[in-house]
């Protein structure tokens, strides 16, 4: 998965009318095989975008 599809994404949450200028958004992507390493380095540098993995979901499991 790609930034592509977040790109897609924010362009699409800026068709949603409920407080607009007031709201704090945050997105999440979910995918079994991966993310780009581009759309890895971006989730790093921003803090309103988190991504899940299946090896990430696991490791986050085994933590709790």
């Amino acid at each position: 998965m790609g930034t592509d599809l977040l790109n897609k994404l924010t362009e699409k949450s800026e068709n949603i009318k409920w407080k607009i200028g007031k709201r704090e958004e945050h997105f999440a992507l979910f995918s079994k095989s991966g993310f780009t390493e581009e759309l890895d380095n971006l989730a790093k540098q921003r803090k309103d975008l988190e991504l899940y993995d299946l090896e990430r979901l696991k490791k986050n499991h085994t933590q709790n």
